[in-house]
């Protein structure tokens, strides 16, 4: 039979790909090296070989990504070049061999003429010698082909003598470093072999600096330093850039914002500043370093996974340092590599050595270790993987562990959990006195609830009051109730089925796992019913619309069950299916049932009352504990039939393990409610959608307050794979290191600055946690309150934890909020426009409103987005432009702002006829009172001739030159001697004149290019009709401090409109430009002083309002 394969994949082709037959992928490093390697021959041209040459870029930051790339080491890409002439050689013998066995199975079936039987068989076998013949002639020629092309288009060859002798001597260094590094250890001296280490995993450049600072103190050990980094150097294959302009171009202040001054500067004082990380977490095998925003790519190394796995935006710009060879791989050839343990734990070495110890550092709460305390963590932590949807942590659970993120992204939730916390409950004497009252054997369901809990809960139960409850003993008892929620078989455990039926618990839980519009108990019932059908088909009578009924049931009737002794069958079956959805449900439908069916199965049909107990207890599975919810039908409900069915019911995102833990602990919840009503009957639990608090990203961490405070998890966190709108994209294993509470432990007692530390930290957060714990008390009444429908959904209202509104009977369109936001910030751009969407008598203007669940944060790749302490957004300063928050924000709250030395559409240009101004006007300027003021694009109206002639008087005539001036800052530290700058033009005039300092830059289109500049580009944009001028220049024209450009444009009739516009940037090389865009998002004021937002108080008129959307619209 022939095997089946995909369609070949479209990796887009480059002129010098190394063309490499589908058959040989799995035949080579590193693919030959996995465990199973027969799924990648079904997926052709899902892999290509790149060459790429020195200086060449490889992957652009921004741009779209969906595949990912491993650097061959120079053994494997030898290998790859012989593959070709090893793998026919290989081939021709197995030919020999199967056109030898083709002969034999023909003499075997000549010989066996006479006898029909036999020489059928052999007729069979010689037709599939034969296919295996022709298949390998096949293979054979294609690898005879591949042969002289491959061995041509790699070369492989060894490194020239230089780098030979200077990857040898870093080889040396390395050996005599980790053997001082021994010798350090067999003293004892802990801090020595520490130090020692750090050396060797620090980047090139702070090897450098090292070995500069201990030249005199320790040379032997600065020669080692350097000749390693020599050696790191000569090894590099390809270098990583974050392209992120540094400096930001400030609108100029007005009069009046010169005048308040020195009010502006005291309140920068008392602005919070926050930490800045030692790097910055990318898509590749190491993080950034946050100065430097560069990094290097050595052989044998992945990167580009996240982009591939997630489809995520490229997170840097890779270009190759040297000629090199690349494999480019789609997702599926990735998720075999990540599934083999082999590859698998090659990867994770190198991440422990390369990159554990640099996030761990950047941690503040580890910044009190020392160096040899830092590598017993890097050594003794756990890496870990957990699938997409699994649930880590749930709110109230006690805290054994904490996670740094090393892949994937984790979704952090406040009021997701149906565990309880020591907050929720209010009356402790109650449940003492409900829950001890079931020592009494005949209280029944409440009898075996307390024989389920532990003895040291019992015994803290029946001795203590409520004035005698001590923090530990309620810790004590809430952690005994909650192994209790946690348990999938609580109910059926402590025998609660009847009273779960009767008080009709399956439909409380069934709304809190349901689509919103399916919460109905009818919507349940079919969900059940259509489960069955599936599992049983035709074997159970299918469920049919009844037209005649005014409403439909689901439930089973006697008489459409025509054959007993098939119905008995089948569902007897389910006692020999432990673990399986068929024995699930041969357990759920009793023992009385049982029996009937058992006895019914040899043939005999029950009578009336045996086929209503059978009846009955199908229809009491229907109407209890949602199937969903049982553990023996997670894996079915997975599978693609029940997947799609189920679909109809659930929120689009699909059905997860979170999804199962939630709705499963909701339901033994509710149970826990009747059976000690007043005492947990009233107390909180979720009740409305959870609150996201974050969305963590690589080199985050999750878990580590609740295990710095020695207290229960303080919220829920889950391994968030794909976004809720498209459930068949599933995304891949997140990866974690786990930091155990042992090793937590064992690190506080051997540090004392450690614990110092973390005893400071503790008493601030308990501060907090203290004036939270107010707040949500004061909040639970108005939460039970809140709208759920209508409008408020419709506009998405309900998201918002600082939701604005505008009263509209109060504003009178002063502009007085939009100010103060402008105010507010240092790049001079608003955070809120009065454009929105009405409700009522407000206006909800467009502004972050601190969403319940920040969509916006999810899949930045470089993690620039997160939610800050105030529960604002942040978007920090390595922002790369890339969209992916302002695509996914749904209410248009993050704007993307141009960025650059000079932004385009940059306020602040000044303009004038040139026939008002000195000649020398491009040096000096002029008099300020000859210059109008505005913002780029210049376009050429009359609205603009009016304002360079408001007299009328015809001085602004329709040709009559116009010039423009702009100041702007340049930082030292950006005129580098390998530096150049690009400065675009867009204009309706070929021939304008640019300066920059009073000297040329562009002159004449038929004039040679002024000193200093290397390039200038003209083109006409065929789409708006406009010259674009791109000018390629070096430092020189430039200087720190204050610079100033000035332009002469004559203004033409016909074509374009536009006058002009203009941006300056900086260029790290001929291929590397840096980020033309920053994403700006609302803050809500929390870097100011009282954290008040600025809208709300300026407002003259008192309209706009900041609220919890959840509690407090209802009350408007």
């Amino acid at each position: 039979m022939a095997r089946s394969v995909n369609l070949t994949a479209d990796l887009e082709p480059r002129d010098t790909d190394v063309a490499i037959p589908d058959l040989l992928f799995p035949k080579i490093p590193p693919f030959s090296d996995l465990k199973s390697t027969a799924k990648l021959a079904n997926f052709p041209g899902a892999v290509i070989l790149r060459h790429f040459r020195k200086g060449e870029v490889i992957c652009r930051q921004g741009d779209p990504g969906w595949t990912a790339f491993y650097i061959p080491t120079s053994s494997e890409l030898e290998a790859v070049r012989a593959a070709p002439r090893t793998q026919r050689t290989v081939a021709e013998g197995e030919l020999t061999k199967a056109e030898t066995k083709v002969g034999d199975l023909e003499k075997q079936l000549a010989e066996a003429a006479a006898d029909p039987k036999k020489s059928e068989s052999l007729k069979g076998k010689v037709a599939e010698a034969k296919e295996q013949v022709v298949e390998l002639k096949e293979r054979v020629a294609i690898l005879r082909a591949a042969t002289p092309s491959m061995e041509k288009s790699i070369n492989a060859s060894a490194p020239d003598e230089e780098s030979a002798a200077l990857l040898a001597a870093g080889d040396a260094a390395m050996n005599g470093l980790r053997e001082a590094m021994r010798q350090a250890d067999a003293l004892g001296d802990d801090e020595g072999s520490a130090r020692l280490r750090s050396l060797i995993e620090a980047d090139t450049a702070r090897k450098r600096t090292q070995a500069y600072e201990i030249a005199s103190a320790d040379p032997q050990l600065a020669v080692w330093l350097n000749a390693i980094a020599d050696a790191e150097i000569a090894r590099k294959v390809a270098s990583v850039h974050l392209t992120i302009q540094l400096p930001r171009a400030k609108a100029p202040k007005t009069l009046l914002a010169r005048i308040g001054g020195v009010f502006a500067i005291k309140r920068k004082k008392k602005k919070k500043s926050r930490r800045r990380p030692s790097t910055i977490p990318i898509d590749g095998p190491r993080d950034l370093d946050y100065e430097t925003r560069e990094g290097v790519l050595n052989e044998g190394e992945l990167f580009g996974e996240m982009s591939c796995l997630y489809r995520a935006p490229r997170s840097a710009t890779v270009t190759a340092s040297r000629d090199c060879y690349m494999l480019e791989m789609l997702r599926n050839v990735l998720e075999a590599m990540n599934r083999d343990a082999g590859f698998k734990s090659r990867l994770d070495q190198l991440y422990r050595e390369r990159v554990l110890r640099l996030q761990l550092r950047n941690l503040p709460m580890l910044l009190e270790l020392d160096d040899r305390l830092l590598e017993r963590l890097r050594q003794s932590a756990e890496l870990i993987e957990v699938p997409s949807g699994a649930l880590l942590y749930d709110e109230n659970e006690p805290s054994d562990s904490m996670h740094l993120i090393r892949g994937g992204i984790i979704k952090v939730m406040h009021e997701a959990s149906f565990l309880i916390g020591e907050l929720d409950l209010t009356d402790w004497t109650s449940l003492s006195a409900e829950l001890a009252a079931g020592s009494d054997p005949a209280t029944g369901g409440k009898h075996r609830v307390w024989k389920l809990l532990p003895r040291n809960v019992q015994h803290a139960l029946t001795t203590l009051g409520d004035e005698g409850f001590e923090s530990e003993s309620k810790r004590l008892v809430l952690d005994g109730l909650n192994a209790l929620i946690k348990n999938p078989g609580f109910d059926g455990t402590a025998g609660l089925e009847s009273l779960a039926l009767t008080q009709r618990i399956g439909r409380k839980a069934w709304q809190r796992l349901a689509d919103p519009s399916r919460v109905s108990e009818q919507d349940m019932h079919r969900c059940q019913r259509l489960l069955i059908d599936s599992i049983y088909g035709n074997k159970l009578p299918e469920w049919k619309a009844d037209e005649a009924a005014d409403e439909p049931s689901y439930e089973y009737r006697s008489r459409d069950i025509k054959d007993w002794k098939a119905t008995a069958t089948a569902l007897v079956e389910g006692s020999t299916k432990a673990g399986e959805p068929k024995g699930r449900i041969w357990q759920r439908l009793g023992e009385p049932a049982q029996a009937i069916l058992a006895e019914a199965k040899t043939g005999g049909e029950p009578p009336s009352e045996g086929k209503e107990t059978v009846i009955d207890a199908l229809n009491a599975i229907i109407r209890t504990r949602p199937l969903i919810l049982d553990p023996e039908f997670q894996d079915y409900v997975k599978s693609k039939k029940p997947a799609k069915l189920i679909r109809e019911f659930l929120p689009s995102k699909g059905w997860e393990e979170y999804d199962y833990h939630r709705g499963s602990r909701a339901y033994n919840r509710f149970l826990l409610d009747l059976i000690a009503p007043k005492g947990l009957g009233t107390s909180r639990r979720p009740e409305g959608p959870p609150r996201v608090l974050a969305y963590r990203s690589r080199g985050e961490t999750i878990g580590e307050t609740s295990l710095l405070e020695g207290r229960p998890r303080a919220a829920t966190c889950v391994a968030y794979g794909h976004p809720d709108n498209d459930p068949d994209r599933e995304g891949g294993a997140i990866q974690l290191v786990r930091i155990s509470q042992e090793l937590f432990q064992e690190l506080k007692e051997s540090s004392r600055s450690f614990l110092r530390y973390l005893e400071n930290l503790i008493a601030e957060r308990k501060a907090k946690h203290s004036a939270e714990a107010l707040q949500l008390k004061a909040g639970r009444t108005a939460a039970s309150t809140a709208p759920r429908a209508g409008r408020t959904e419709e506009l998405g209202l309900l998201q918002g934890k600082r939701l604005m509104l505008i009263d509209l009977d109060r504003c009178t369109r002063c502009d007085e909020c939009v100010q103060a936001c402008v105010n507010t910030h240092d790049d001079g751009r608003s955070r809120l426009f009065l454009d929105g969407p009405r409700f009522g008598k407000y206006l909800v203007p467009t502004t972050c409103r601190s969403c319940l669940d920040p969509v916006c944060m999810i899949g930045c790749p470089v993690g620039s987005i997160h939610r800050g302490n105030n529960g604002e957004i942040l978007i920090e300063d390595w922002c790369i432009g890339c969209e992916a928050c302002a695509s996914q924000c749904p209410y248009g709250a993050i704007q993307m702002h141009k960025d650059g030395i000079i932004p385009e559409s940059s306020f602040g240009w000044r303009y004038a006829l040139a026939s008002t101004l000195p000649d020398d006007w491009p040096k000096n300027g002029g008099r300020d009172r000859d210059w109008r003021v505005g913002s780029a694009p210049f376009v050429f109206d009359r609205e603009f001739r009016t304002s360079l002639d408001p007299t009328g008087k015809g001085t602004g005539s329709a040709t009559a030159p116009i010039v423009f001036r702009y100041d702007f800052e340049v930082e030292r530290e950006l005129l580098g001697p390998e530096t150049e700058f690009i400065l675009s033009l867009t204009s309706m005039d070929e021939g304008l004149n640019v300066w920059i300092n009073g000297k040329p830059v562009v002159a004449a289109a038929d004039q040679a290019d002024p000193s200093g500049v290397l390039s200038v580009a003209r083109r006409k944009s065929r789409d708006n009709g406009w010259w674009e001028i791109d000018v390629q220049m070096l430092p020189a024209l430039l200087k720190a401090g204050k610079n100033s450009v000035a332009l002469r444009v004559t203004p033409s009739s016909g074509g374009s409109d536009r006058l002009l516009d203009l941006r300056l940037d900086r260029e790290e090389g001929a291929t590397v430009k840096l980020v033309e865009q920053k994403a700006v998002v609302c803050d809500l004021c929390s870097a100011q002083a009282g954290q008040r937002p600025a809208c709300v108080t300026a407002c003259p008129h008192e309209a706009a309002i900041r609220i919890d959307a959840l509690t407090q619209l209802s009350s408007l």
